[in-house]
């Protein structure tokens, strides 16, 4: 398998983390998304580096906008990431993503709305 996948959710000051890394075989470092749910002062999901030896995590950086991000999953195979949050039109929804591998974004590709607005787990 390509790549080992974890997803790991801490909670600090009752504000959820939602955390989803993903590891190259024989790397030195995993890359990390981190959905910030409800946070003020989120502006949507974020990426950081994390050495294996040492680690000591790079600062992060936001990745792609969307409202509440919370709930995150890495496709197994693909450069996918999805996550449940409210995008730009405003309506609760399910988000897949791409990730841009050099720069470590994200490119939406597609949502679906979830209707009453009260998705939990992918």
């Amino acid at each position: 398998m390509l790549y080992r996948i974890g997803i790991l959710m801490l909670v600090i000051g009752g504000h959820g983390l939602h955390l989803a890394q993903q590891q190259s075989a024989g790397a030195e470092s995993i890359s990390i998304w981190i959905g910030t749910g409800n946070h003020a002062s989120s502006r949507g999901i974020y990426h950081t580096q994390m050495n294996l030896g040492t680690g000591e995590m790079t600062a992060s950086q936001l990745a792609a906008e969307l409202k509440g991000p919370g709930f995150l999953a890495l496709h197994p195979t693909t450069d996918n990431l999805y996550a449940v949050g409210t995008p730009i039109d405003g309506k609760p929804s399910v988000v897949a993503y791409e990730i841009n591998r050099p720069k470590q974004k994200l490119r939406l590709v597609n949502s679906a709305e979830v209707g009453d607005g009260s998705a939990t787990h992918l």
